[in-house]
């Protein structure tokens, strides 16, 4: 049997075996064992989550127990954050949870009027549907007799809440004229649209653009808009850089950003295609709209 003893192993004691008040056992000449039990948070995103659960031991009986074998019962889906086999350090208890969602830990005796715990088990609870509830129980058992059995089980249950939203950005791009000549100018508007329900904290664009273009001024946009101009040297794509140092909250849009470059040459009939692309933000819903195309044409110019 492998035991881990390393104090950064999942499964932490966060408290001590301390003396319990006697309780209306003490003064039998039996073992009384008492569990309780505590979901910390007791609120788990729908999405999912690795809550802990609070476990103290006591007896409160009036003589050592022979052992002590600890039984938790996890709900559907669910899997304690350990080994296979673990030790908790400083609390002797040897935990195998092998047999999931069913959970054994074993001790020895433990004398009147002493807690062990309360020791943390994190556990990692699977996605469900708000509203819904996932109970956990606790069951505590020793050899031979002890005075009362009714304070051997606990329950700990956890409340799936709707979890918040990340952003979802979207984003537009304009190009003006339709048609423009050789030496001309053309304009790119790119905007970002906030769609989701979550506030994105910042926010980056992108505007790729082919290689007869380059930027014609050194108008930015106003801030907070900052924009740089270069070309990836992995890729070789030229492209805008433009930061947003600004929160986007849910419904809004980015103010105006203007980028003027000059086409310095081509042929008519010739096709420039622009590309924008906005950063993701941690987490979002949908990546299928961080993109926008938009094209103008090269003319001759009259004679």
């Amino acid at each position: 049997m492998i035991v881990f003893r390393a104090a950064v192993a999942a499964v932490l004691a966060v408290g001590a075996t301390v003396a319990a008040a006697p309780g209306g056992s003490a003064a039998t000449s039996a073992p009384d064992l008492a569990v309780s039990m505590v979901a910390v948070p007791d609120e788990v995103p729908d999405t999912g989550g690795v809550p802990d659960l609070r476990i103290a031991v006591s007896n409160v009986g009036g003589t050592a127990t022979a052992d002590v074998t600890l039984v938790l019962t996890l709900p559907p889906g669910a899997q304690a954050q350990t080994s296979s086999t673990h030790e908790i350090p400083g609390y002797g208890w040897q935990c195998d949870t092998s047999a999931t969602p069913v959970v054994t830990c074993t001790r020895g005796p433990v004398e009147p009027g002493v807690t062990i715990g309360p020791v943390r088990l994190p556990l990692s609870l699977p996605a469900s549907a708000a509203g819904t509830t996932a109970t956990v129980t606790a069951q505590v058992s020793t050899k031979g007799r002890e005075a009362v059995q009714a304070n051997n089980t606990a329950t700990a249950q956890f409340r799936y809440v709707t979890a918040p939203r990340p952003g979802d950005l979207t984003v537009s791009l304009a190009a003006t004229p339709a048609e423009v000549e050789v030496a001309g100018l053309v304009e790119l508007r790119p905007q970002v649209h906030q769609i989701g329900t979550f506030a994105a904290p910042y926010l980056r664009v992108d505007v790729a653009v082919p290689d007869n273009l380059r930027p014609a001024s050194s108008y930015v946009g106003d801030y907070p808009w900052d924009c740089t101009f270069g070309r990836d040297v992995v890729t070789g794509v030229s492209s805008w850089y433009c930061k947003y140092y600004a929160p986007l909250a849910p419904g809004e849009s980015t103010p105006p950003l203007v980028l003027t470059g000059h086409v310095d040459s081509g042929s008519p009939g010739d096709v420039l295609p622009f590309t924008a692309s906005v950063l993701t933000v941690p987490g979002e819903d949908s990546t299928a709209n961080n993109s926008a195309q938009a094209s103008v044409s090269i003319v001759a110019a009259p004679r």
